[in-house]
């Protein structure tokens, strides 16, 4: 008697989907957008150190690590081989949970 650990997908091979470098360059673009808003931001307030810190000083900090970590992850996407991340059906299946979430 054995038992079904996993549930069983059908095995397409030439299945297609979002790829990894794809997705990954999305993903560290937005966060580079979101880096740039929070450096804006953070300058608009004053970043610096006068008498003290101003009000952008860490959050200006906290910004130009987090563009450098964004950066990172983009040089990274590009150097990894271009596989296919998840197939649109599986795709569809997270979405058919996520979605009304």
């Amino acid at each position: 008697m054995t038992f079904q650990t996993e549930i069983e997908q059908p095995e397409d091979f030439g299945a297609r989907g979002p790829s990894r470098r794809a997705v990954e360059v999305v993903v560290s673009l937005l966060l580079i957008g979101l880096a740039a808003a929070v450096l804006w931001d953070s300058y608009g307030r004053g970043a610096g150190w006068d008498g003290g810190p101003q009000s952008g000083f860490f959050p200006a900090r906290v910004g130009w690590l987090f563009l450098a970590g964004s950066v990172f992850l983009l040089v990274q996407a590009f150097r990894e081989k271009a596989e296919v991340l998840v197939t649109w059906a599986q795709l569809a299946m997270v979405a058919k949970v996520f979605v009304p979430l």
